[in-house]
């Protein structure tokens, strides 16, 4: 995993990386092993697992494994005037989170990684001390060189599970896309997922719109077994 880690390093800059393993239980991410833990400190797994019910960015990993989720942890705070009172569970909990990321001195991160045979297995990259967060290049290289070195790892020391699939879904969508339509088939309303992400209300309903148009979606609200169908074959 070294190897692989040095790889990537000379690909994406990083200041500490957190990698894993583990499987679905209950719609949750429960970790089997800690693959390796560089340049933060043991107690942030700690105390990762306090905050855990509270990241939806993993829970975003959940539900799209091979897209790299690329997050700037000053953007979790969101509107820091709003009145503590009116603000939605989903600001309260990106706070908490912000609040977590701050204490061990992280400014940026990228959460990916696969699910395949062996199971999940991902990786975390994290920025400290810099206000250059991962660009559009960074996350790309990640999403294409990270699944093939997990996947060797997996492969050399993990055991498959029983009853998998080769098939394997992906999707047309955009990352952006991706974020605001799962939020919205969980029941968030446009507003709040604008106001939550720092976009117009406009522009969260022309991503919706874009990505019924995508999946060929109309005349209903869109599904999470929309989200996850396969492209049609040109």
């Amino acid at each position: 995993m070294e190897a692989s880690i040095l790889a990537l390093a000379n690909r994406v800059r990083f200041d500490a990386v957190f990698a894993g393993r583990g499987h679905r239980e209950n719609g949750q991410i429960v970790v089997d092993e800690i693959i390796w833990l560089q340049g933060l400190p043991q107690q942030f797994v700690a105390d990762y697992a306090e905050v855990a019910p509270h990241d939806r960015v993993a829970q975003l990993f959940l539900d799209f494994p091979w897209e790299p989720q690329a997050v700037s942890v000053a953007d979790l705070f969101g509107d820091s005037t709003q009145a503590p009172r009116r603000r939605t569970a989903t600001q309260r909990s990106n706070e908490i989170m912000g609040e977590f990321f701050r204490r061990f001195g992280i400014r940026h991160f990228v959460l990916s990684g696969v699910e395949n045979s062996y199971g999940l297995a991902w990786m975390g990259f994290f920025r400290l001390g810099t206000d250059q967060p991962f660009t559009f290049n960074d996350t790309e290289r990640i999403k294409f060189e990270l699944p093939a070195h997990l996947y060797r790892w997996q492969e050399e020391h993990v055991e498959r599970l029983p009853q998998q699939s080769s098939r394997t879904c992906v999707t047309p969508l955009t990352r952006r896309e991706m974020e605001v339509c799962v939020r919205n088939v969980r029941g968030e309303a446009p507003k709040a997922i604008a106001r939550d992400l720092n976009l117009s209300v406009h522009y969260v309903r022309e991503l919706i719109q874009r990505a019924r148009g995508k999946l060929g979606v109309a005349g209903r609200k869109l599904t999470e077994a929309d989200l996850m169908q396969l492209p049609t074959p040109q």
